[in-house]
């Protein structure tokens, strides 16, 4: 998720019955106003999210905290002002990312990286795109890049070796 769509995250679309995240809305901020507000995502689509046992965890600790605080609202990300902004939220994730050794250092470098490994898995460029919510042709373009090791390039090379050589009998 960006960190906008964080930041615009209810608890109403947290499905922890049916394990998945309804991404529909995402924070904006209006620079002549300068103020935060909600509106749709930026591709104004809304798209689901399997929510993973790790995920499930950390949003029910999330929630139990700010019960415990007193600051549950509807928001899932919130504190004792309100709904936490998607600056506050991408800074967090900078320096967890930082605090880790994790070379990605941004919510945007980590969804770069979940889509390169996707790709390389054998996702195909259409549900990759659609659990990022961009179009096919951005996420092609500015969303994928090569993170397999050695071993895996000297496997695909071995194998298609082994198709042509296997043709050729």
């Amino acid at each position: 998720m960006r960190a906008g769509e964080l930041a615009g995250l209810i608890w109403e679309n947290v499905n922890f019955k049916e394990k998945y995240i309804l991404v529909a809305r995402s924070e904006k901020y209006d620079r002549e106003k300068k103020e935060y507000f909600i509106d749709t995502t930026k591709n104004a689509k809304p798209r689901f999210i399997l929510l993973g046992k790790e995920i499930e965890i950390l949003l029910k600790q999330i929630k139990k905290v700010e019960t415990g605080y007193g600051y549950l609202c509807e928001y899932v990300f919130a504190n004792g002002n309100g709904r936490i902004h998607a600056r506050v939220i991408y800074d967090c994730m900078r320096n967890k990312c930082i605090q880790a050794g994790i070379q990605a250092k941004s919510i945007h470098a980590l969804r770069r990286t979940i889509n390169s490994k996707m790709r390389c898995e054998g996702v195909s460029s259409i549900v990759a795109s659609s659990i990022l919510g961009h179009t096919e042709k951005v996420n092609n373009s500015n969303y994928a890049y090569d993170v397999s090791d050695k071993q895996y390039k000297i496997n695909v090379i071995s194998n298609i070796n082994r198709e042509i050589t296997q043709a050729v009998k």
